[in-house]
């Protein structure tokens, strides 16, 4: 009897250690000596359908939210009209199926970036070398500064901020 419950019980040990290699696994599929991802989630909505990312950031303060610019920018382009406006959308995890904020700008978005000591504050900079600042707090989505009208500004594109 001893020894039954001793075979027992290490059946179980084994057991629990093989779910504990497949739970450390995570996500990897091995099949046929493949290894894959499976992925756990989409960010995507009618709104960023067709729409090139062009950068992103994660708020420090709140890891869960993340900023993603949106533009085209075709560098032999001579007629921005034909070009689609730049979108700025705060994703996160919980609601991976639509932005919790969208900002829509005049022109491509080619940078973004959270402020570090202001974290409700995100500075974009755009294919026309314009920077805008905005906050991300409450329903306004008007920058509350930005370079637009300055003159002898920068003009060409803006890749970081």
């Amino acid at each position: 009897m001893n020894k039954k419950k001793e075979e027992e019980k290490k059946r179980l040990e084994e057991e629990a250690a093989a779910a504990a290699r497949k739970e450390q696994e995570g996500n990897l599929d091995e099949k046929d000596d493949k290894v894959s991802f499976k992925p756990l989630f989409h960010f995507e909505c009618d709104v960023t359908e067709g729409r090139q990312v062009s950068c992103m950031d994660i708020n420090e303060l709140n890891p869960d939210l993340i900023a993603v610019g949106y533009g085209e920018y075709d560098i032999n382009c001579v007629d921005d009209s034909k070009l689609k406006p730049g979108l700025l959308c705060f994703w996160t995890l919980k609601n991976p199926n639509f932005p919790e904020k969208i900002i829509k700008h005049e022109n491509s978005i080619t940078a973004c970036q959270f402020s570090k000591k202001n974290p409700n504050l995100i500075a974009i900079g755009d294919s026309h070398g314009n920077i805008a600042i905005y906050n991300i707090r409450g329903d306004d989505t008007r920058p509350i500064a930005e370079s637009k009208d300055m003159e002898a500004k920068h003009t060409d594109i803006v890749w970081e901020i």
